[in-house]
C-alpha cells in the first residue's frame, strides 16, 4: 500500500480480489453514508488497472499506476471503474453488471483509454450512475497483479470496523486426505487464438503430471478437473466436489516466443489466496517455466521434496520445442478416447519421435495409445496384434531413454499381466504408482494386474484410491472397479459401477454385468444382458471368454468367472451350438482326417467358404474370402487347436471334431468342427 496525494494505491493479487474488494468498500460506505447529511458523508472513486509497476524503496511508480491514477479520476464519487485489461480478466468470472464507456484520451497517457463502469445491482446503464449500496459478491479468481488507486481517505479505516466479516467457508464432502490436496483447474487461453487451446491445456496436463510425482502431496486427476473446462464456477465450490483443500487456476497467453503463465493458489475452504505469481518467460525456456511454477506452489504447500522427486521434476523431456508442440497436440487428441482422436494421436506422436527421436515421454504416448488401440477394440486404426507389439516396443523404449517414466513401466505391466508374468507386472505397475503417487490411471491399472493376480483386497484399496484421485472417472474406470468388486464378492456395489458404464457404451458391454447380475440371482438381468452381449458379437460363448481371460493366475478365479456367465445363459460354443457326443472324434481319428490333408468346407454364420491346407507336421494354411491365416494346428487330449500368433492373445483356440450325419464329400460337409471363434462344416480333399 502506498500514497497518492489524497488517496491510496493498493496492490492485489488478483484482479478479482482488487474488484470484490472494491465492491465491499463502496457497499460499506454507501450503508455508513446512509442517513448522514451530505458535509458527513464520505465518498471514494474507485479506478482500477492491472499493469507492470517499478519498485524503488518505498515508491512505486509505473504506466500502470498512471493509468489507474487517470480511470479514478473519471469515476463519480461512490463508483468504481476499470480499464479494458481487468475487463477482459473478469469478464466470465464476476457477476458484475458493467457498462462500457467507451474510449478516453487521459492526460499523459499516449493512447485513449477504454473504461467500463460498474453498475450497481438493478441499475440500467442509462441512468446516471449512482451506487445502490448493495454488493454482489459471485466470483472466480483469475491470477494478476492489479494496481487500484482509491481516492478519499485510508482503507485501513474500513478493515478494522466491526461489521467487517471473513469470507464464507464452505463444506468439505469427504474427508480430506493426511497431506496437502489440490484440484488443478484448466488453465484459460488468453492468447486470442482457439487454435492455441491445445497449449493452455497442455500447460495444465504437465503442471497436473508434475505435481503428481510428489508423494507429499494428494493431486486429482486431470479427467476430473477438466468436467471444469468452459465454466464459471466458484471456488469453493469446486473444492467441495472434489473434497479438496487448494484449488489451484490460472491462465496461459502465448504471443510470438514468449508465454505468461498466471497462476494462483487458493483456499478452497476460505476462498482465500494463499500464493499467486506471474511469469514471462520465452518459450525456450519452457520446461524451466515449468519448474520454477511446480517449485512455488509446492514451497507454498509446505511441501519438501525428495532428492529423487527434485531430479524427476527437473529432467527436460526434449531440447525441440517442435516435437514438444506435436507432443501436445498428440496429448489433446488423445484424451478424446475415440477411434479418430487415438488415430491423430498416434500419427502426431510418431511425428514427435521423428523430430526427437530420444524424446521419452512421445514413445510413452505411443505406448498408452496403442494400448487403448488394443483394450478398446479400436481395429480400424490398428489391428489388435501389431497394437500389442507396437505398445511393447514403444514402452520399452520409453523406460531406455527415461527409467523414471511411470506410464511405460504402467503399460508393460499390462503386458506382463496378459502373458501370465504376474510377478513381473505387479513389480513394473507398483513401481508405476511409485513415480506418479497420484496417478489415477496407474492406480486403476495397478487394481487390475492385481485381481488377476488374485490380491483382491489390495486391488479394491488400489480402486478406491483411484476415484478419490478421480472422483468424476473416465468410462472405463467403471469397468474396472466393477470388476475388482465384483471378485471382492461385494456384488450389489459391483451392480451399480458396471451399470454406470452399461450407460456409456454399446450394448453388451460390460459382459462382466451379466456376471454380477447371475451372483444376485437377477435371472432376467442376466439373460437381457446376455442378450445383449450375442446381439453385439454373434459369435459370443464361454470357451472364447475362457481364452481372453486365461491369465487368471488362480484356477478359482477363472472357474468363478466363466461360471458366473454360465449361470447367466451365454453359450458354452458358439451360435449355441450342442455336439453329439457319440458323433464326437478321438485324437487318432482327427489325426487321420485333418493332419497331411487338404480341407474345404464352410463357416457360420454366413455359410462363408474356405480352403485350409494342413502339413503333416501341423503348420497350416487358410484362405477363406476376408483372410489368409497361418499358424500351426495341434492335438491336445481329443481336442484340435489352432495357434495363431496374430488371434487370441496368440493362445491355443481348441474344440472339438464331429461327424456330421446328414453331410457328404460332395456338400463339404462331412465333419463339423466347433472351438471358440467359429463353426466349421467340412470335407477333406482326396
Amino acid at each position: 500500500m502506498g500514497t497518492a496525494g489524497d488517496g491510496e494505491l493498493w496492490e492485489f493479487p488478483s484482479v478479482t480480489e482488487a474488484v470484490l474488494s472494491a465492491v465491499q468498500v463502496q457497499a460499506v460506505m454507501a450503508e455508513r453514508n446512509a442517513g448522514l447529511p451530505g458535509e458527513r458523508k464520505m465518498l471514494y472513486r474507485i479506478g482500477i488497472n492491472l499493469g507492470d509497476v517499478m519498485i524503488d524503496g518505498e515508491d512505486i511508480y509505473g504506466d500502470g499506476i498512471n493509468v489507474a491514477a487517470r480511470i479514478e479520476a473519471l469515476a463519480e464519487p461512490g463508483g468504481v471503474w476499470l480499464s479494458q485489461t481487468v475487463h477482459d480478466q473478469i469478464r466470465d468470472r464476476m457477476d458484475l453488471n458493467l457498462e462500457d464507456m467507451g474510449e478516453v484520451a487521459v492526460k499523459n497517457i499516449a493512447r485513449p483509454v477504454r473504461v467500463f463502469r460498474v453498475l450497481a445491482e438493478g441499475e440500467q446503464s442509462s441512468t446516471p450512475a449512482r451506487w445502490s449500496g448493495t454488493p454482489w459478491l459471485k466470483y472466480a479468481s483469475a491470477v494478476v497483479v492489479v494496481l487500484a488507486l482509491v481516492v478519499g481517505s485510508s482503507l485501513w479505516w474500513w478493515w478494522q470496523q466491526a461489521e467487517y466479516a471473513p469470507a464464507v467457508e464452505a463444506d468439505i464432502s469427504d474427508p480430506l486426505p493426511d497431506k496437502p490436496s489440490v484440484a488443478v483447474l484448466p488453465f484459460d487461453n488468453l492468447s486470442g487464438d482457439k487454435e492455441q487451446e491445445y497449449f493452455a491445456d497442455g500447460m495444465t496436463d504437465d503442471l497436473i503430471t508434475h505435481l503428481s510425482k510428489v508423494d507429499g502431496l494428494f493431486v486429482i486427476a486431470r479427467n476430473s478437473v477438466f468436467t471444469y473446462k468452459g465454466r464459471n464456477v466458484k471456488i469453493q465450490e469446486v473444492a467441495k466436489d472434489l473434497s479438496v483443500r487448494y484449488v489451484l487456476e490460472g491462465s496461459v497467453r502465448r504471443a510470438g516466443g514468449i508465454v505468461r503463465i498466471n497462476a494462483q493458489l487458493i483456499n478452497g475452504k476460505t476462498g482465500g489466496h494463499i500464493w499467486a505469481e506471474i511469469f514471462d518467460r520465452d518459450m525456450k525456456d519452457i520446461f524451466a517455466l515449468q519448474d520454477e511454477v511446480t517449485g512455488e506452489i509446492v514451497e507454498a504447500l509446505k511441501v519438501k521434496l525428495t532428492p529423487v522427486e527434485k531430479t524427476k521434476l527437473a529432467r527436460k523431456p526434449t531440447e525441440s520445442l517442435d516435437a514438444y508442440d506435436l507432443y501436445l497436440r498428440a496429448r489433446q487428441a488423445h484424451f478424446e478416447r475415440t477411434v479418430k482422436g487415438t488415430r491423430t494421436a498416434l500419427a502426431l506422436y510418431e511425428q514427435a519421435i521423428f523430430e526427437d527421436p530420444t524424446f521419452a515421454e512421445a514413445f510413452a504416448g505411443v505406448a498408452i495409445a496403442a494400448m487403448d488401440v488394443w483394450r478398446f477394440d479400436f481395429d480400424s486404426v490398428l489391428l489388435g496384434p501389431i497394437a500389442r507389439e507396437r505398445a511393447f516396443e514403444a514402452a520399452q523404449r520409453a523406460m531406455q531413454l527415461d527409467p523414471v517414466n511411470a506410464s511405460a513401466h504402467a503399460v508393460l505391466g499390462l503386458l506382463r499381466m496378459v502373458d501370465s508374468d504376474h510377478d513381473s507386472a505387479m513389480r513394473l505397475v507398483r513401481k508405476a504408482v511409485a513415480l506418479a503417487p497420484n496417478d489415477a490411471e496407474a492406480r486403476v491399472t495397478l487394481a487390475t494386474v492385481l485381481t488377476y493376480a488374485g490380491a483382491h483386497g489390495d486391488a479394491l484399496r488400489e480402486i478406491e484410491i483411484a476415484f478419490r484421485l478421480s472422483p468424476v472417472p473416465p468410462p472405463h474406470f467403471y469397468g474396472s472397479l466393477g470388476s475388482t468388486i465384483f471378485f471382492n464378492r461385494l456384488n450389489d456395489r459391483a451392480a451399480v459401477e458396471l451399470e454406470k458404464l452399461r450407460a456409456l457404451r454399446p450394448p453388451g458391454w460390460p459382459r462382466e454385468l451379466a456376471m454380477v447380475y447371475a451372483q444376485l440371482n437377477r435371472s432376467a438381468d442376466a439373460r437381457r444382458q446376455v442378450g445383449e452381449i450375442v446381439q453385439h458379437a454373434s459369435f459370443a460363448n464361454l470357451a472364447h471368454h475362457g481364452i481372453l481371460h486365461a491369465h487368471h493366475r488362480r484356477a478359482a478365479d477363472l472357474d468363478f468367472r466363466i461360471a458366473s456367465l454360465r449361470r447367466a445363459g451365454l453359450p458354452p460354443w458358439p451360435y449355441d451350438f450342442i455336439g453329439d457326443p457319440t458323433l464326437r472324434l478321438d485324437a487318432e481319428a482327427i489325426r487321420k482326417v485333418v493332419f497331411g490333408r487338404s480341407l474345404q468346407g464352410m463357416t457360420l454364420p454366413d455359410k462363408s467358404p474356405f480352403f485350409e491346407e494342413i502339413k503333416g507336421t501341423g503348420a497350416f494354411a487358410r484362405r477363406d474370402p476376408s483372410a489368409l491365416v497361418t499358424g500351426t494346428v495341434l492335438l491336445i487330449c481329443d481336442m484340435l487347436c489352432h495357434r495363431i500368433p496374430a488371434r487370441l492373445l496368440g493362445r491355443d483356440n481348441c474344440g472339438y471334431v464331429y461327424r456330421n450325419s446328414g453331410g457328404s464329400a460332395a456338400g463339404h460337409d462331412q465333419y463339423i468342427y466347433v472351438n471358440a471363434t467359429s463353426v466349421s462344416y467340412f470335407s477333406p480333399l482326396q
